[in-house]
């Protein structure tokens, strides 16, 4: 049996669990943390992979981050959303249309 596609979108807790579920969940699923986000179309801001290398130093307690870093990281948003303006605000062609429903429905 082929195992199905499992997506999880904005889940913050697979950010720790991640390696787990996909070792667990291997044999009934094919676990893709990211993955979904690009099949569906949905674009994705990476704010994990831009925050882990200012390392433990980047949080004042456990899970909170300094203001400082809370600072870069909008800034890194802001800078996303303001560079990739076009391709958010410039809706998807017919064909893309049909393709991201398509993947929409594989996933439900």
């Amino acid at each position: 049996m082929k195992p199905i596609k499992l997506f999880v979108l904005a889940d913050s807790i697979s950010l720790h669990y991640g390696p787990y579920l996909r070792d667990f969940l291997a044999p009934v699923f094919h676990y893709d943390r990211k993955g979904g986000n690009a099949a569906a179309g949905i674009p994705a801001i990476d704010l994990y992979g831009f925050t882990l290398p200012l390392g433990p130093e980047a949080y004042c307690d456990h899970v909170h981050f300094q203001n400082a870093v809370c600072r870069l990281q909008a800034a890194f948003i802001a800078g996303h959303l303001l560079s990739n303006r076009d391709r958010w605000l410039t809706p998807p062609s017919p064909a893309e249309a049909r393709q991201q429903q398509s993947l929409q429905e594989q996933v439900k």
